[in-house]
């Protein structure tokens, strides 16, 4: 506790993914019509207030990035905003309630949102994102290995991130473990908090 400014040792996606509280569950999958291994996509509409002046990658970026996923399995996009017809056959479809088990079971997820990328990083999944703006749990991800950052819109430094991911997955893991070792259960560290300060009122 700072003065009003109370830190926690942990991640907001941890409140809802950590492994007390999700494990993701293969059998989800054949909602979306998916098996594995595949790889997700995920790309936003560029539309909030902290978008502003960004505007994301080419559709022959992510073609590109399309053509190079399929490699290692199928390839299903996510996307908030229209599909151009190219992109088209790979959109994703099915509960969007299940998404952080499509999230937990692909082998690597690439895209453009920091919500979903930090989602699958928690989750154990490597994560490679497009972010040329920073932010505090992004530069902690990095540090443990469980997501790597790419600081322009580089799609050949991607795909390096993406195969480095992929054929050494042991490396996240290990950086997966080392994460849950430090961080701690959100939910449950909030409730005692909590708990603790409704006490200490009465």
């Amino acid at each position: 506790v700072r003065g009003n400014h109370i830190t926690h040792p942990s991640y907001h996606e941890l409140a809802y993914l950590h492994p007390d509280q999700f494990q993701p569950d293969p059998a989800r999958l054949a909602a979306f019509g998916l098996e594995r291994p595949y790889s997700l996509l995920r790309f936003v509409s560029w539309e909030a207030s902290h978008d502003v002046g960004e505007t994301g990658l080419s559709l022959a970026d992510k073609l590109a990035v399309v053509e190079h996923l399929a490699a290692h399995g199928t390839v299903a996009v996510s996307s908030e905003g229209p599909l151009p017809r190219e992109l088209e056959p790979y959109r994703l479809q099915g509960p969007a309630h299940d998404i952080h088990h499509v999230l937990g079971l692909a082998s690597v997820v690439v895209g453009e949102s920091g919500t979903m990328s930090s989602e699958a990083a928690v989750l154990g999944t490597p994560a490679v994102m497009f972010a040329p703006r920073g932010a505090g749990v992004f530069d902690d991800q990095e540090a443990y290995g469980i997501l790597t950052r790419i600081r322009s819109y580089s799609t050949a430094d991607a795909l390096d991130a993406v195969d480095a991911a992929i054929t050494d997955r042991s490396a996240v893991e290990a950086g997966h473990r080392r994460m849950l070792e430090d961080k701690v259960a959100l939910t449950p560290w909030m409730v005692d908090f909590f708990e603790r300060e409704a006490w200490r009122s009465r």
